[in-house]
């Protein structure tokens, strides 16, 4: 069989759709699993991941967080042990992430299979202990911050 441009193409259109990395097939999974946790609408996060159109607004932001590893915030270096729920996403999604932020964040074809994510309860059955802030701080929204306090135990 002789492969003329017409077939190159048709072939070249054919595999490239099937790989094409899209929000319902690829990123709406992993956001639902990784992300909308905190990302929802009155959830901990300063903005909520749940639709595409909310995605795929901040999709640049999403590939940088991601690559830098700033996201999902976990703070357990890989490769030292293995740990329960860890949130670190593997080079392949990150990867994935930043492939769909580049090339335009298709969308794809709606499914039927999203999952309605609400905000995490953030009650505690039992409080044991309450410790202060030695000075109070005061988050801003804008930019996303990210901190960690130093906070001395009163029982040595």
């Amino acid at each position: 069989m002789r492969l003329t441009p017409a077939i190159l193409l048709i072939l070249f259109t054919a595999c490239g759709s099937a790989s094409q990395v899209t929000y319902e097939k690829d990123v709406r999974p992993l956001m639902e699993t990784r992300c909308t946790s905190c990302h929802v609408e009155g959830g901990i996060a300063p903005f909520a991941l749940t639709s595409y159109e909310q995605v795929a607004a901040v999709k640049d932001a999403i590939a940088i967080a991601v690559k830098n590893r700033t996201m999902p915030p976990y703070l357990a270096a890989p490769g030292c042990t293995e740990y329960a729920d860890d949130q670190n996403l593997t080079d392949e999604q990150i990867a994935m992430l930043e492939g769909w932020a580049k090339q335009g964040a298709v969308q794809g074809t709606p499914t039927s299979s999203a999952t309605k994510q609400t905000a995490l309860e953030t009650s505690l059955p039992q409080v044991d202990l309450t410790l202060g802030m030695p000075t109070a701080w005061t988050p801003s929204k804008e930019p996303d911050d990210y901190h960690c306090f130093v906070i001395d135990w009163p029982h040595q």
